[in-house]
């Protein structure tokens, strides 16, 4: 089975379930600090160091493929998947959150640079040049 990031390849069977038996029992009463163990959007964003959610940067780069360049929609949510990571790894926070806005204008220039090339080996692989 290939995985990339943690996802199953297309086509290929999903891992199965460890058996009952395995599984850890939930705890019986609330974790400290409240009843809810969901992080707040701002603790959240802290913990991903102000950047953006990886689905909101692929809905900007989405929108931005669609929008901006002018694909058809398959091909814009295609190129979005081919990008989000490389972007997410190498991109500064404040460029994940222009991408993720539908900004790319508001790049700084190394982050300008990075995109560039990201988005130019997408958009290639999709068109099938």
């Amino acid at each position: 089975m290939t995985a990339l990031f943690g996802c199953t390849a297309p086509n290929q069977p999903a891992a199965q379930a460890p058996p009952a038996s395995a599984s850890v029992a939930a705890p019986t009463s609330p974790p400290p600090g409240g009843a809810s163990s969901a992080p707040s959007s701002t603790s959240a964003a802290k913990a991903r160091g102000g950047r953006p959610t990886i689905g909101a940067l692929r809905a900007g780069l989405v929108g931005y493929f669609r929008d901006d360049l002018n694909l058809p929609a398959g091909k814009a949510q295609t190129a979005a998947d081919c990008a989000v990571y490389p972007s997410y790894q190498e991109l500064s926070a404040a460029g994940l959150t222009q991408l993720a806005q539908q900004n790319p204008a508001g790049l700084s220039t190394a982050d300008e640079k990075v995109f560039t090339d990201v988005t130019t080996e997408c958009v290639t692989s999709v068109n099938g040049d």
